[in-house]
């Protein structure tokens, strides 16, 4: 059995599969145990890692599944997607708590406790070694850095993340 490490190649998607946003993966056959298990994966648009949520995963043979990422729900808004590669997200500083729990942070509201409610998270926008969450603050777009110092707790059931920013933060944004 072969154990992927975090960032590591998975497989490539090869083609559409039907009119709801299921796609086919070519994988890596080593990989099928990790597939089942993953439900954050990161393609490389562009030449940058970008994360997609799994919906469901339905392993076909060896070296080949249906795929269907999460809020993705027709032919047309996966077509652009055919032909990237997949990866298992880094386990980098700031990051790996988002990416080692079951997070659909899309829609969670941010607070803070000396500040109150900021925002919704509109998305999670990953750089190199960086990633950033996007909120919309009384029309304004925030984008609030992902590490320990400022993400302090995700309440998954509420749908809340507390964050502790820096101050100075939301006017450096405006």
């Amino acid at each position: 059995m072969h154990l992927l490490k975090k960032g590591e190649w998975i497989g490539t998607l090869s083609k559409t599969f039907g009119t709801a946003g299921q796609m086919v993966l070519k994988h890596d056959p080593e990989c099928i145990e990790t597939l089942q298990k993953t439900e954050l994966v990161l393609l490389e648009i562009n030449h940058e890692p970008v994360p997609f949520f799994i919906e469901y995963i339905e392993i076909r043979n060896a070296s080949s599944a249906f795929i269907k990422f999460l809020d993705f729900d027709s032919e047309e808004q996966v077509k652009e997607l055919i032909g990237n590669k997949i990866y298992l997200p880094s386990q980098t500083s700031g990051q790996k708590e988002f990416y080692q729990q079951d997070l659909r942070i899309v829609g969670f509201t941010i607070t803070d406790p000396s500040l109150g409610e900021i925002g919704r998270v509109e998305s999670l926008i990953t750089y190199p070694n960086n990633s950033v969450i996007r909120v919309i603050h009384n029309t304004k777009e925030i984008l609030i850095p992902v590490n320990d110092e400022i993400i302090k707790k995700i309440d998954k059931k509420k749908r809340i993340i507390m964050v502790s920013l820096p101050d100075g933060l939301l006017d450096l944004n405006y």
